[in-house]
């Protein structure tokens, strides 16, 4: 027997030893939809103030259990298994995705497919538990002031308005200023907490003729 054909008889035997029967790729699937499930809700509990996208958290479970498929295929047979990984090289994902978070749970779900797949679920679940503490503490403790974008626009002095802003939050940030002939627009990002006296108070300089609040980012520290 040639030295090719040891190698090729041992890695055979190999994955012939790591199939899988039926009952254990039913428990690992169901194990990795309960962790997809998890990261779903956690998902919509820490954007649920955010851009949430319903569609982009389904997804989550389905990569969950998709990617454990994939994982337990190749550890079943070499012939799929290099066939798959020819497949997904030429496979291109183009969604962007918009958020950091985002990435974050798309690739927790991927890691937790992969490590059941690798038939350590325990892993999964004690990588799950520890995400989740760290998230919560990062985004439920937070002190809750909002970042806003302060447009205003009009035939105003712009310097009143920037003392008016300045009495609000001494650390706002002037994002950019447009003049015409006729007006001027000036962008700010502030951290106020009354929005309402603070608008009034904008109001009442002499030119203002629009005011435009929009929160930009939750829960800053």
């Amino acid at each position: 027997m040639s030295f090719k054909s040891v190698i090729k008889k041992s890695i055979l035997n190999s994955f012939e030893r790591s199939a899988l029967t039926t009952q254990e790729i039913i428990v690992l699937l169901v194990l990795a939809a309960i962790i997809g499930i998890y990261i779903y809700f956690v998902y919509r509990y820490i954007c649920k103030r955010n851009f949430y996208s319903k569609s982009f958290n389904v997804s989550l479970i389905l990569m969950t259990i998709i990617t454990a498929t994939v994982i337990i295929t190749i550890q079943s047979s070499i012939v799929v298994s290099l066939g798959m990984v020819g497949a997904l090289s030429i496979v291109r994902f183009r969604t962007a995705i918009k958020e950091p978070i985002d990435l974050i749970f798309a690739f927790w779900s991927l890691c937790s497919g992969i490590v059941i797949g690798a038939q350590l679920p325990v892993l999964a679940y004690v990588m799950a538990a520890v995400v989740t503490v760290v998230l919560l503490v990062f985004f439920s403790f937070a002190n809750g002031k909002t970042v806003y974008l302060l447009q205003v626009s009009g035939n105003m002095d712009y310097k009143a308005v920037s003392e008016t802003v300045k009495n609000f939050d001494p650390k706002f940030v002037e994002k950019s200023i447009n003049e015409t002939t006729t007006q001027r627009n000036v962008l700010y990002q502030v951290v106020v907490k009354d929005k309402e006296e603070f608008m009034a108070e904008l109001r009442k300089i002499e030119g203002v003729k629009n005011i435009s609040l929009v929160a930009h980012k939750d829960d800053i520290f």
